[in-house]
């Protein structure tokens, strides 16, 4: 038996999909339904079905065995899902230091990318610089607990610290990766834009409490 089905045969789909979605038992066959979590629907119509380990709506058509599942629902790439789901039921993975597929590389560059660019906002947020920003937020009612609880942050004007901060280390070519874009202006058509410049920002997590997006709010 590999690892894939040695996971799948460790884990109960129920379980797992229960952590997301509040499902009801029908009946004495191991058949579970809920509301879907991949499209709005006031009439149950998710089913997961315990004793042949698979989930269906037959609302939208979605379906699939448990790792399709956490991928879609988390975003998550197969990897991923494999390293995510054995942690949380204490299955050692196979010895392998990194997954080289080339989707996996790009999310994990993408994924520290972020981290390091949280960290700066924050840093931005609570130095000499932040003092406009925090009183703003102050006057909007954000507390300390809520700046701690959402990752709340702030772009210095420049707009430059961060493209400094990832230029030290192995990302030299951001642009290719998304944390910076490129608006034409009438005057120069090169005038970079950089996402967050100036304004205050928050950050998304994944399952994994990951830095996953950064973006702005007014």
């Amino acid at each position: 038996m590999d690892f894939v089905e040695q996971l799948k045969s460790s884990i109960d789909i129920v379980k797992v999909v229960g952590e997301y979605v509040r499902l009801k038992r029908v009946g004495a066959t191991g058949r579970y339904l809920g509301l879907c979590p991949f499209h709005q629907e006031k009439t149950p119509s998710f089913n997961v079905n315990q004793s042949k380990q698979f989930y269906k709506c037959f609302g939208c058509g979605v379906g699939g065995d448990v790792l399709k599942f956490v991928m879609e629902i988390d975003g998550l790439t197969f990897p991923e899902t494999l390293k995510l789901l054995a942690e949380r039921n204490g299955i050692p993975m196979p010895k392998r230091s990194t997954y080289d597929d080339a989707e996996s590389k790009l999310k994990g560059a993408l994924i520290e990318m972020h981290e390091i660019a949280a960290q700066q906002f924050q840093g931005a947020l609570r130095g000499p610089q932040g003092v406009e920003a925090r009183s703003y937020l102050a006057k909007r009612g954000v507390n300390q607990e809520m700046l701690d609880a959402f990752g709340l942050g702030y772009s210095e004007s420049s707009g430059q610290a961060l493209v400094r901060k990832l230029s030290e280390g192995r990302f030299t070519p951001h642009r290719r990766v998304g944390m910076v874009r490129f608006v034409p202006r009438a005057t120069d058509v090169s005038d970079p834009q950089r996402i967050g410049k100036g304004d205050r920002i928050w950050r998304a997590r994944d399952a994994r409490r990951r830095s996953t997006k950064i973006s702005q709010f007014a």
